[in-house]
């Protein structure tokens, strides 16, 4: 996600329907939405908070976790702050995670973590306009159930057609295509060893619909994102490799 780098407040609003991800057997059509106001200081860093929702069919849970009685599975809140590192040409930024799930009882029902987040700036080292694999690392520690870890870390390039000759292409001059790969490491969290938990390969094709609905950039802008992704999971039963996909549609002002 793509942040402004000037002062003031920003808004990103996402709404998915996707294939359901989580990796156990069943799998359903699951709808997510992702709420993000976040304000933009002069200096030095920003300050953002989120909610982001999953419904999925509630029958899909297993019976002696499921409450019932309506199909959103999860909803967590966020809060974060991010800031420039220079010297390293990076991204660094530190943040909350409160995680609910409607579905379960108890103490299953809630827990929360927090997170350390580090986006990298290679095109500073490989000396180019533009960065070229992206890298991203964030490690997760969840305080509250599991008292365990996890380390992601994600590479992903974005082609613009509009840079390759076809600026002035009607439906291509508006088209990016973002192919991807994410390794998750799990740090006695899901299970009592540290280990790869899954290789998530993906590409995604983003159109942005802002001249179509004749959008001023004052305005912000919307677009529509198609994504497919696998999923190559190593921690065995009750995980399961999983192919899905879906479509986002975004606003961002």
């Amino acid at each position: 996600m793509d942040k402004a780098e000037e002062g003031g407040l920003r808004l990103y609003l996402d709404y998915s329907a996707v294939t359901d991800d989580t990796g156990t057997k069943g799998g359903a059509l699951g709808h997510t939405i992702y709420i993000n106001p976040e304000y933009v200081a002069p200096n030095p860093g920003r300050f953002g908070a989120a909610v982001w929702l999953e419904a999925l069919d509630a029958n899909r849970l297993d019976e002696a976790e499921a409450r019932g009685g309506g199909d959103v599975r999860e909803v967590d809140y966020f809060l974060y702050y991010a800031q420039d590192v220079k010297p390293l040409d990076a991204t660094a930024e530190v943040g909350w995670i409160a995680a609910t799930f409607p579905q379960r009882h108890g103490d299953r029902a809630y827990t929360h973590e927090w997170y350390v987040a580090l986006g990298l700036n290679d095109a500073a080292w490989f000396r180019t306009k533009e960065n070229i694999f992206n890298p991203y690392l964030v490690y997760y520690m969840d305080v509250d159930d599991t008292r365990g870890g996890r380390i992601q870390f994600q590479i992903s390039h974005t082609f613009l057609p509009a840079r390759m000759g076809l600026a002035r292409a009607p439906v291509w001059k508006n088209v990016a295509i973002t192919p991807s790969f994410l390794m998750d490491v799990d740090l006695r969290g899901l299970t009592k060893h540290t280990k790869i938990a899954s290789l998530r390969y993906g590409i995604e094709v983003f159109y942005d619909l802002s001249d179509i609905f004749k959008i001023p950039p004052k305005h912000g802008s919307i677009g529509v994102t198609v994504f497919l992704y696998f999923r190559d999971c190593l921690l065995g039963d009750p995980y399961e490799d999983r192919l899905f996909g879906g479509m986002t549609l975004s606003y961002r002002r």
